[in-house]
């Protein structure tokens, strides 16, 4: 690839010489050497598949002016004025909540700052993700969706959520999902899928706060029940495998930016179903990997009693909140072993409270 790099003087060298190493053509601009002349800038972008700026200023923005009018792919280090770049690399998730709390759009790629010194690899995948065109970064809405989302989650979907499942389907929660202890770090809860609104429940299990969930892309996209399930927090589920590491990133600062991050671990919805069936690794992943607690929730199921009986010939929903699971302080791989296991046996047990006649062995 041809790249031409935007630094200060000196200290891109080692990085640029590591790429030269692995057959790169890279060009160095510096305001030092070229200062804001048009034709430097010409000279520095003919033929370059990506620009990528490394040092912020006159210089930076001139050449990622020139760069879009060609039709230049543009990736930056985190500097300012980031909301025209489509690709940044960040030295650590927390910083890219950052910028994303901050209004930034971008794509963020996670590269830790020794890499500009020693290691092309990361950057080589970075200029190949800006060359394929892939678009708007569709987990980054703008603000004007935001404020509209906002209102609409306040405003109309909670309250109606609320009558709705107290008045018609006669739910009633156990407990509730209180604010953690540590510090504005979100929250990833669990519940088995039983029921086309038990994310609305969680939803209102931890009003005030809000919630972000994954769910089919059709689920969001179309009219019912996309218009309740978008404004809640659904996030359409990757189409394919090259998106599902950026959709894992943007729920990973979710969390970091103090939202709660709701997964079904059983995957399909299987309505009313009694039995709980074995999880999927990617809510406990997601936790461990973010250092975050895990609330289990699980709905269950009662036979209607009373005059309700006369009214309803479905079972009614017992939402039961079960305890924070928080980190083991252990490597990855044993944190989400165990605190599956530990929601796995919570859940288990809520859901066998309010039993009905015959309810089914669990696994």
């Amino acid at each position: 690839m041809t790249i031409t790099i935007v630094t200060d003087t000196t200290s891109s060298l080692p990085f640029a010489q590591a790429l030269r190493d692995k057959g790169h053509l890279v060009r160095l601009l510096s305001a030092s050497s070229s200062g804001e002349a048009p034709q430097a800038l010409a000279d520095a972008l003919a033929g370059a598949d990506v620009l990528h700026l490394l040092a912020p200023g006159a210089l930076a923005r001139a050449a990622a002016r020139l760069a879009r009018r060609k039709g230049i792919p543009v990736v930056s280090a985190t500097m300012p004025r980031l909301r025209d770049v489509a690709h940044v690399h960040c030295a650590s998730m927390a910083e890219a909540a950052r910028l994303r709390a901050g209004g930034c759009r971008a794509r963020f790629h996670i590269i830790p700052e020794g890499a500009l010194q020693a290691d092309a690899k990361p950057f080589e995948r970075l200029y190949k993700a800006a060359a394929t065109p892939s678009g708007k970064n569709p987990y980054a809405p703008g603000w004007a969706y935001r404020i509209f989302s906002f209102c609409l989650y306040y405003g109309l979907a909670i309250p109606a959520v609320f009558l709705w499942t107290r008045l018609f389907l006669g739910v009633r929660a156990k407990g509730r999902i209180k604010k953690g202890t540590d510090g504005d770090i979100g929250t990833v809860t669990v519940c088995n899928h039983v029921h086309f609104l038990d994310s609305a429940l969680v939803a209102l299990a931890l009003f005030p706060r809000r919630m972000v969930f994954p769910t089919k892309p059709e689920n969001v996209r179309s009219l019912w029940p996309g218009i309740l399930l978008r404004p809640l927090g659904g996030l359409p589920l990757p189409r394919n495998h090259s998106e599902k590491g950026l959709f894992f990133d943007e729920l990973a600062m979710y969390i970091l930016r103090g939202r709660s991050v709701h997964v079904f671990p059983e995957g399909d919805l299987i309505p009313y179903n009694t039995r709980l069936r074995s999880f999927k690794k990617g809510a406990f992943r997601l936790a461990a990997e973010t250092g975050t607690r895990i609330v289990p929730v699980a709905v269950a199921f009662t036979p209607a009693k009373g005059l309700a009986s006369f009214f309803r010939r479905k079972p009614l929903m017992r939402v039961h909140i079960g305890q924070p699971i928080l980190p083991s302080g252990l490597p990855v791989q044993e944190d989400m072993r165990q605190r599956m296991e530990a929601a796995y046996a919570q859940m288990h047990e809520m859901v066998l409270l309010p039993s009905l006649p015959n309810l089914p062995n669990l696994p």
